[in-house]
């Protein structure tokens, strides 16, 4: 059986959707959602350390979310993503 694809909004390559970080939009502030089940409009974001690298610099969630996060923000998200990483390791 095949597993869903999703894409990644860095780096815009399809991987099956349990091998990409979904990140939540609730009330404005950005989650990481581990069971890809949370309510809000969600991103993927594949593991790739490149695409990690990326999501600050070309501010990915401005272009998805539509809204204009400030660094701070991201700077959270991406602790959150790392520690998720270094989780399920």
């Amino acid at each position: 059986m095949r597993q869903v694809q999703r894409m990644c909004q860095v780096c815009r390559n399809k991987f099956d959707k349990n091998d990409l970080i979904r990140i939540v939009l609730d009330e404005n502030h950005l989650f990481i959602d581990d069971n890809k089940s949370r309510k809000g409009k969600g991103c993927y974001i594949c593991k790739n350390h490149n695409c990690l690298d990326m999501i600050l610099k070309k501010k990915i969630f401005n272009r998805v979310y539509k809204l204009n996060f400030d660094t701070v923000q991201y700077e959270k998200i991406l602790k959150d993503i790392e520690f998720a990483n270094t989780r399920n390791k």
